[in-house]
């Protein structure tokens, strides 16, 4: 038996990446989403998207600083949308 509570969504990710600079690698994501269970997702609609944009600098050894600018949705039922900003470091161990 499935509760009434449940949301289905189709999603579709695409990422395309470029790594053609020394030391540098850039990646592109991003993400469409549709709600099968028809719960509003953005701007009262069934549909959602998302944008993140990302670069990584691989010149230190095992640390990886990187910036990344995304744009995301605020709330299901209005069409605002917000631009984030993330900064960071990945270390490999």
């Amino acid at each position: 038996m499935t509760s009434k509570n449940t949301h289905r969504n189709q999603a579709f990710d695409l990422y395309l990446g470029y790594g053609g600079i020394k030391d540098l690698h850039l990646l592109y994501q991003g993400n469409i989403t549709h709600s099968v269970s028809g719960n509003p997702l953005f701007d009262n609609k069934d549909i959602d998207y998302f944008h993140n944009l990302k670069a990584t600098y691989k010149g230190f050894n095992r640390l990886q600083p990187y910036a990344e600018i995304g744009d995301i949705k605020v709330s299901p039922k209005s069409n605002e949308r917000q631009l984030r900003w993330r900064l960071g470091i990945v270390y490999l161990f």
